[in-house]
């Protein structure tokens, strides 16, 4: 089944059975659809739009037209416009798919909860000649920012009445990673202590500075001058490939087992974002976005591209793949859009 999204209506049942095997639901396609025998079928091939794609195609189409922009849908035209304007489906697949490849080539951009560049920073701060590790213990252990796990291990938490501030002109399609603790506690970094240093592990410069000056007003001149060892997620993901940090294949997982904790994982990460300022919802929390009739809209392909994602990241099976986010268009209450 086949929508039209340059012209709407109801879906049509096109009879192909090569294209239906690399397709899933709700993926955009350029294509020309022409009657055959009773049957509507493509003509040649077909090109594979990505939302991008759909989102530059009205504004190229206007701009041969010379029509204003201002809309965010598709132009309605009619059959003998859309034959005049045909070449613009291709440029417009090409130059976004160029755009697309050069993008994986540099890899996504990358950002922590707060919307700042994701680069590891270790500082390392040496004790004091002739300082205990039970001394800084019961230091760390009286500052109010950190939770302890035991006497040499402490989570450094952002304080309850403090939000996120996602930095403007952040990459839509970049990545956030945030790092929270069983009871929702936001994790801004951790400290271990061991034999004479005590290391402070975040995933930011913003974060390194801030943790640093904590720990040296809390510190004083019990730790001398910390070291900072500073590694990109690209440095990161080498690192962890070099011999001797390779994980051992030797625990397999049975996949009803696999699927359950993905599952879980899924579902916890997901009701997280549903109040979580979301980029392509234009920095609004879904819930917030599906207040109006556009948000509704915006927040059904983020939901598909979602979906789509995730099924293409695992292939054909495997745990991601058989996850079901159907609780999320319930919730939102855009379950009639699922169509």
């Amino acid at each position: 089944m086949a929508r039209d999204l340059l012209r709407g209506g109801e879906p049509v049942l096109v009879h192909e059975g090569t294209a239906t095997r690399t397709l899933e639901q709700w993926d955009r396609i350029a294509a020309r659809l022409v009657p055959s025998d009773g049957k509507t079928i493509l003509a040649g091939g077909l090109l594979a739009y990505s939302r991008g794609a759909c989102e530059d195609l009205p504004t190229h189409l206007y701009k041969v037209r010379r029509k204003r922009r201002g809309k965010a849908e598709f132009p309605k035209v009619d059959t003998r416009t859309l034959h005049e304007l045909a070449p613009m489906f291709t440029l417009t697949w090409l130059f976004r798919t160029l755009e697309d490849m050069a993008r994986q080539m540099e890899g996504p951009a990358l950002f922590n909860g707060d919307g700042e560049d994701l680069v590891f920073h270790e500082v390392c701060f040496p004790l004091a000649k002739g300082v205990t590790q039970k001394t800084v213990a019961d230091v760390l252990d009286g500052i109010m920012a950190l939770r302890s796990e035991n006497r040499s291990f402490w989570n450094w938490l952002k304080e309850p009445m403090s939000d996120p501030v996602r930095k403007a002109g952040r990459d839509e399609n970049g990545r956030f990673l945030r790092t929270e603790m069983d009871d929702g506690a936001i994790v801004l970094g951790t400290l271990d202590l061991k034999g004479r240093q005590l290391r402070l592990q975040v995933n930011s410069k913003e974060r390194a500075e801030r943790g640093r000056a904590m720990l040296q007003v809390g510190l004083g001149d019990l730790v001398r001058a910390p070291l900072t060892q500073i590694m990109t997620p690209a440095q990161a993901m080498e690192d962890r490939g070099t011999p001797g940090r390779e994980v051992s294949p030797g625990l397999q997982i049975p996949p009803e087992e696999e699927a359950r904790i993905i599952g879980q994982m899924l579902e916890r990460h997901y009701r997280q974002v549903l109040d979580e300022p979301v980029p392509a919802l234009g920095d609004m929390t879904p819930r917030q976005a599906v207040q109006t009739a556009s948000g509704r809209k915006k927040v059904a392909i983020w939901l598909k591209d979602i979906e789509n994602t995730t099924v293409r990241a695992q292939g054909s099976g495997g745990g991601m793949a058989a996850y079901d986010f159907g609780w999320m268009w319930h919730e939102l209450g855009i379950i009639r859009l699922r169509k």
